[in-house]
């Protein structure tokens, strides 16, 4: 029974050590599965709560104008950061293009939170906000609503029936990417009323972003409520699921890679967050909805609600500074995943590098070089290890061949030749398996943070949040990975050395589209590591 463990334990080891990089890859695999799962399943599950008859239908829902307002013209707005455009009809954000960034680099178009349907873009995405009353008519998406007055940053809606008057002003901030919004609502009859505000943001059309959105980068509805968060995939929407439950502390709303358009209600009092998919002549509207309690209006009495709409970049620098309550959690709006915390201290350290360097690229490279001395001790571990394998190999492979059809005494004997020298070939793999959650981390930083974006990265590269257009650093990336694997202990089974050959084309292939700046940063890493196992095996060898 002993001579029975000493070769299984002889086993294990030996395929321990030959199994190293393989170990590493389904390592990486299996964090790229956690973090599907902890996406896709995470969110909050929702309350269900029992409609009231304040509750929003299809008359919140933008429908087709009318034939008799088609004429009606849009008001126009230039503020430091926006081009807006506001639609009379129904009181509403169809177009906010923020001033500052462009679509593509070097191209004019700009990039636009709110937008209506072209012939350039099917999607679209819209604000609107209004009042439900248990009893007289409140404004719907196809009222019309007049101009009440105007400045160069604000502008002030009217409109007026037999009952309410309702007003609507928009504040356009200068020195943040925030919209302070004011409905006020007049109660000029003789009866109370009960009434309730409502604020939402519709998402017309199918994802446009289809390459961001994966598991390791969401896009779509999705909202903080106390402190959780919350999301609503597009083709959950569609199939029928729904989401609303009340909180407090609340933002929701729609965002994308890089920008985001999401409602910041009153949080002095609780509010309802619903998602939501409606088919409307065609198109489908994906609604993120953000509802106050029913209040109480009495007559002759009027009442405001303010409120505030966030349009701009979805970078946890700019957040940070909108002036937000810590409360309300707004910067949580960019999400790392699993490794959060990690991530954000990889991003602070890259941004205060940056603040010095004044390029990316260049950070990318010193906080690499940084994390790989940081992570020395546990590299110098495993070469050693590697460089103890790689000079007994001879000896293993005469075992092999003279043992090669008695798989017990060979392991046996491989277990005999590891203690003669020392060596434990699966020492090495576990401070390797330790660095994953760094390196995934680096990923993660480098493909979702905004300041990646059109930054430059030198030579023929402008964009490092896009792909190397030539795909020469995922070549010499590829390559990388080939001279590492020759300084390794070759593998003596046959099947695991075809793996370990056919490794670095799979990933030379998976990086030819991956953003630069990771590809940079994985090249780099692979150089640092090159040079370290060099002079450590060299010392040991």
């Amino acid at each position: 029974m002993v001579a029975n463990n000493l070769r299984n334990n002889a086993k294990d080891e030996k395929q321990g050590s030959n199994k190293l990089v393989t170990a590493l890859f389904v390592a990486i695999a299996l964090l790229f599965a956690v973090d599907y799962f902890e996406e896709k399943y995470a969110p909050a599950e929702a309350q269900v709560i029992k409609t009231d008859p304040l509750a929003p239908s299809k008359n919140e829902i933008f429908n087709k104008k009318t034939p008799n307002l088609a004429d009606l013209k849009p008001i126009n707005l230039q503020t430091e950061k926006y081009n807006v455009e506001i639609d009379l009809i129904g009181g509403k954000i169809t177009k906010l293009e923020l001033l500052d960034f462009v679509q593509e680099k070097g191209k004019e178009p700009l990039v636009s939170i709110f937008k209506k349907k072209s012939e350039e873009s099917e999607n679209a995405m819209l604000f609107d906000a209004g009042w439900l009353a248990n009893k007289f008519k409140t404004p719907d998406a196809n009222t019309v609503w007049e101009l009440a007055g105007q400045s160069a940053n604000s502008l002030m809606l009217k409109n007026i029936n037999e009952n309410l008057t309702f007003y609507r002003t928009f504040f356009f901030n200068e020195d943040n990417f925030l919209t302070d919004i004011e409905d006020k609502v007049i109660n000029n009859s003789n009866s109370d009323i009960q009434i309730a505000h409502f604020s939402q943001i519709h998402h017309i059309g199918e994802r446009e972003d289809r390459l961001a959105n994966s598991f390791t980068n969401y896009t779509g509805p999705e909202a903080i409520i106390d402190a959780e968060k919350v999301q609503a995939d597009y083709k959950d929407l569609q199939k029928g699921d729904t989401f609303e439950n009340r909180g407090s502390n609340v933002w929701a709303g729609v965002t994308n890679q890089y920008f985001s358009g999401v409602i910041i209600p009153d949080n002095s009092h609780s509010n309802t967050v619903k998602f939501k998919h409606t088919k409307i002549s065609g198109d489908n509207y994906y609604t993120a909805l953000v509802r106050s309690e029913p209040k109480s209006l009495k007559a002759g009495e009027n009442l405001i609600e303010k409120f505030q709409v966030y349009a701009g970049p979805k970078s946890t620098k700019i957040l940070e500074e909108q002036g937000v309550d810590d409360s309300i959690k707004l910067p949580a709006m960019l999400d790392y995943g699993w490794f959060h915390i990690i991530a954000k201290a990889i991003y602070d350290a890259l941004m205060f590098v940056n603040s010095y360097v004044n390029s990316l690229a260049i950070s990318i490279i010193i906080i690499t070089i940084a994390l790989k001395t940081l992570l020395f001790p546990l590299a110098n571990k495993s070469y050693k290890s590697m460089a103890k394998m790689r000079k007994i190999q001879p000896e293993m492979k005469q075992l092999q061949e003279k043992h090669g059809s008695d798989r017990q005494t060979l392991g046996l004997e491989m277990m005999n030749l590891y203690k003669k020298h020392n060596v434990s070939p699966a020492s090495g793999c576990w401070p390797m398996l330790i660095q994953i959650p760094i390196f995934f981390s680096m990923y993660k930083v480098i493909l979702m943070s905004f300041e990646f974006r059109q930054a430059d990265l030198g030579l023929w590269i402008h964009d490092m949040s896009v792909k190397d257009p030539f795909f020469v650093l995922p070549i010499l990336m590829g390559l990388s990975m080939i001279i590492q694997q020759r300084m390794n202990p070759q593998p003596l089974d046959e099947t695991q050395k075809m793996v370990m050959n056919v490794m670095p084309i799979a990933f030379t292939v998976l990086f030819l589209f991956f953003p630069s700046g990771l590809v940079l940063y994985w090249l780099t890493n692979n150089v640092l590591s090159i040079a370290q196992q060099y002079i450590i095996m060299k010392k040991h060898g």
